[in-house]
């Protein structure tokens, strides 16, 4: 590990080393240019105090924000125009520090963030801010500026996420309608995940945030929470159509139907990063390699899915015509329909996920034919017993 990274270790002093006799070769505009940004900054930074005094302390963070994003606008035109002062580079790092903290204890008037976030956001700002600096000048270095690029993405993805909780309760909170306040707390997992696949590709390197991509993203947010509108809809007219009733049926329509918002997800993160690369690396894994058996990592993977969606169907199903018979006064009818709704919705759930998994009719044919040889020796009575039962539901005799 060590061996490693020493050459990234050694390369960095020697640019650092660079860097700083870069500065000493003109050294009359570097210090001109650092004590014309020191006087401008500390003038700027007096006048906004002592014009905001008595103001309140959100006025005075903003007012010092924009006063910060303006000098970094003018540093950065400055910058283009004099690309042989090395000096600026050091300026313009230290006032994006400054911009971004000044950010966030701006937004502390808002939300409420606990040490750790706090303690983990100063840190990963630190990390981002030495990143964006050694990515500046180690331009033209591609193994340098590859390592330092990756490492200020993933200390500002760190950033992002240690606010991320706290913003997004501060959006619920400011909410006043309570049915879109349920519609954002169920659309809460959905949208957490489809954030950290979004920040994981840019971090990596898969995806570049361009209009398009966000246009996509926006799209496919919104499509998520139109959904989760649909079921905090659906769920909210049978709580007022059914009133108490509504519990036999409401927790299996929420399961389903978020089982359900993860197929949507994963459709919409396939056509956002094109997963067809990683689909083909998990079919290549094979679990089980037979002639009679192939079992694939992603065979696996979509077949328990695909088990799960349909016992959540089944489910909502039978506890449906259960409710609907039980509604009538035929609770007789209403316990037989369920149990035979359960035992067959189980089977077919089964045996779907057990084709889609790999299991084919070359293995069903003999097992099959083991099951029927069992059921007409050792499983004689239980089997007699079971279908005994099925009579019993159908007929009531």
């Amino acid at each position: 590990m060590v061996e490693r990274f020493y050459p990234l270790v050694r390369d960095s002093a020697a640019l650092l080393k660079s860097y700083i006799l870069g500065i000493t070769d003109n050294p009359l505009s570097e210090v001109a240019a650092l004590l014309l940004f020191v006087s401008t900054y500390i003038s700027v930074r007096l006048l906004v105090s002592r014009l905001l005094e008595k103001s309140s302390k959100r006025l005075q963070l903003s007012t010092e924000l924009a006063s910060l994003l303006g000098m970094y606008a003018a540093l950065s035109y400055l910058y283009t125009r004099f690309l042989n002062v090395e000096v600026f580079e050091v300026i313009l790092v230290f006032l994006y520090f400054a911009v971004v903290r000044t950010l966030f204890r701006f937004l502390g008037e808002f939300i409420s963030l606990g040490s750790v976030s706090s303690w983990v956001f100063n840190v990963s700002l630190l990390v981002n801010t030495l990143a964006l600096f050694l990515q500046d000048i180690s331009r033209g270095m591609a193994e340098l500026e590859g390592f330092y690029s990756f490492l200020f993405k993933l200390s500002a993805a760190i950033m992002l996420s240690s606010l991320l909780p706290s913003l997004y309760s501060l959006t619920i909170s400011s909410i006043e309608n309570e049915f879109l306040k349920r519609v954002f707390r169920r659309a809460s997992s959905a949208l957490l995940l489809l954030y950290a696949a979004v920040i994981l590709a840019w971090v990596l390197g898969t995806v570049k945030i361009s209009q398009d991509f966000v246009i996509k993203v926006a799209a496919l947010t919104g499509v998520l929470i139109a959904y989760f509108f649909f079921q905090v809809y659906l769920v909210s007219n049978l709580e007022k159509h059914l009133g108490a009733d509504s519990q036999i049926l409401r927790p299996s329509l929420r399961r389903f139907m978020g089982l359900l918002s993860i197929f949507i997800l994963y459709r919409g993160i396939d056509l956002l990063f094109d997963l067809g690369t990683v689909k083909g690396l998990l079919s290549s894994v094979h679990l089980i390699d037979t002639e009679f058996v192939k079992i694939s990592l992603l065979s696996l993977l979509e077949s328990v899915y695909l088990f799960l969606l349909l016992l959540a169907l089944t489910h909502l199903l039978k506890n449906s015509l259960y409710l609907y018979f039980y509604r009538k006064g035929m609770e007789v009818e209403a316990g037989s329909f369920r149990a035979l709704t359960s035992n067959l919705g189980i089977f077919l759930a089964v045996v779907i996920a057990l084709v889609h998994i790999g299991i084919t009719w070359k293995v069903l044919v003999p097992l099959a034919g083991a099951l029927g040889i069992g059921l007409g020796f050792g499983l004689q009575t239980i089997f007699n017993n079971y279908v005994s039962g099925f009579i019993l539901l159908l007929s009531k005799t």
